[in-house]
Parts: C-alpha cells; structure tokens; sequence
C-alpha cells in the first residue's frame, strides 16, 4: 500500500485543492492507495473537509489531529501511521500544491526502473496574475530540475516518496527540533543518504504550486534565504559534528557574503540582480547567526 500524506494548518480552501487533485490520481498498477490527512491544529479545522471528501473518493481518506504545534510532529505523525497501517511507501506534497494526475505512477515507474531508493520530483510554481515578472524569475520560485534517475544528496516533502522501511530500519524521523524554523526534510534526507540510502530524481512527477503576491515579495524571499543560512549550521553540525560543521559554516557564510557584496556592487542597474544579491548577504549572515544559536522561527506563527 501506498500512503499519501498531506500535511496541514488552517488553510483549508488550500487543502480542498490538493485534494482536488487526487480524486482523479491514476493508481500505479499493483499497488493500493490510501490518503491520510494529518491536521495539526488542536481545533481540528480541516475536520469538516475530511468529512466533505470522504466520500468523493474511491480510495480510502483518513483523518488524523496532531495537536502538537510544530511540522515535524505532524510529518512523524504521517511517518507512525504509515508503518503501523503496513503501508509499503509513504508520499508527501504540501498542502498549497497540486499534482498531476500521473504522479504517482511516475514516482512507482522511477522507482522499479532505479531499484529501492527516494524518489523525489519538481514542484513548480503556478503564478497569480497579479504576481511581477521579476518574481516569476527568482530561483526561490524556480528551483533547480535534474535528469530522472539523478542522485541527489537530500530531497524535500514536496514532492516525495520513500519507503516505510527506511524508518524502522534507521530509527530516524522528522527533528523536533525544526519544528518552526524548516528544514527538517533536508536534515532527515541528509541523515538517511549518509547511513547509505540513495535518492533518485523523477522529472516527469509533477507537482504544482500555487504562488500568490503574499509570497511574490522582496521581503519573504530575502527571509526566506535567511532562515535557509540560520538552519544550514544546525544541519552542518548534526552532519559533521561541531567543530567541522562550524568550521564549514563560517566557511559558508563568508563566502555568501562576499559573493553576494561583489553582486550587488556590480548589479545596481538590475533590480532582479540586486534582490539575488540580498538574498546571498541575508543568507550569509544567517550562517552566522545559526552559530550564535539563533534560527529564524519563520513557522511559530501558524
């Protein structure tokens, strides 16, 4: 069995959409698929639209409260469902996102052509009429596509699927730690590659995200590459220990800083070019405010 999870918080007109998008999910052949819905919000807000969807769907939903604030708890919540319903693979994609209706099949495909593995696909952005074009360029809303069958050193919730295995036999799950600053994800990717896992890439998964002009702005992305340097020392040290993940984290940041000092000396005519430069200082600085022992708290508020 394959289990898809969606993780969520008080957006529920979000949620209805991505649940949308899987009434019509083309099942991979041999494999049953089940949806949970985990709603961490001790109010259970998304309750009503689990009981809206129930029974649109040919495939069986399911509905969890995790009221413990924070998105790793809910992600470990998918992660303890998965494994104590025997599900042979456990998915994620976010709660402001779509999928394509062949998604599914395409992670399945990639993983029996590449042997036991992550997969993990592209989540691309779907922009709001109202969005600028300077934004539409931005990396943040473009991140970077590979090759399928690509490995990665770490992949994202966006848009993955691993086997439920992985966790029983590595003992590992969501940090607790990044629960409001982000990245917990990547570290545990980071953590399941180092112990000898691979993570292979599927370009032809899509997943879609809506970007809207609340995300369409300099000051969330300039935030957003700050948290990125806040969290980055925290992986480096659960990595590679302390003393060289500081090492490699002032490493990581003077080097930010400079490149991104030189960028927007010579970029000031690009008002593009100048907001990738901020975003390298801000981010530069985040490394080494992550040393200090300071994250950018950017999810305590939901």
């Amino acid at each position: 069995m394959i289990l898809v999870g969606l993780c969520t918080f008080k957006r529920n007109e979000l949620l209805k959409d991505a649940l949308d998008s899987l009434l019509d999910l083309n099942i991979p052949a041999g494999h049953d698929v089940e949806i949970l819905i985990v709603d961490n919000d001790s109010t259970s807000a998304a309750k009503v639209i689990f009981e809206e969807y129930k029974s649109k769907f040919k495939i069986k939903l399911h509905y969890q409260v995790e009221s413990t604030k924070g998105i790793t708890f809910a992600r470990n919540k998918a992660v303890e469902f998965a494994i104590n319903t025997g599900a042979e693979f456990l998915c994620f994609f976010d709660d402001d996102a779509q999928v394509e209706q062949n998604w599914l099949v395409q992670l399945v495909d990639t993983y029996n052509q590449f042997g036991e593995s992550i997969i993990s696909g592209p989540q691309l952005s779907v922009f709001d009429e109202n969005v600028p074009d300077w934004a539409k360029s931005t990396i943040y809303f473009n991140p970077r596509r590979y090759k399928t069958g690509v490995k990665l050193p770490w992949a994202a919730t966006n848009n993955v699927m691993i086997p439920v295995n992985f966790f029983k036999k590595h003992h590992v799950g969501f940090d607790n730690n990044l629960r409001f600053s982000g990245g917990s994800d990547q570290c545990l990717f980071m953590e399941l590659t180092a112990k000898g896992e691979v993570i292979h890439w599927c370009d032809e998964a899509i997943v879609k995200e809506r970007v809207g002009i609340e995300r369409a702005n300099p000051e969330w992305i300039i935030n957003r590459s700050y948290r990125y340097g806040t969290t980055g020392y925290y992986l480096e040290c659960k990595s590679k220990g302390v003393l060289l993940g500081t090492a490699s984290s002032l490493a990581k940041g003077a080097i930010y800083l400079c490149y991104g000092s030189l960028q927007f000396v010579f970029s000031r005519k690009s008002e593009y070019k100048v907001l990738e430069a901020k975003c390298h200082i801000r981010r530069g600085i985040g490394w080494f405010t992550g040393i200090l022992g300071k994250r950018f708290q950017e999810y305590k508020s939901r």
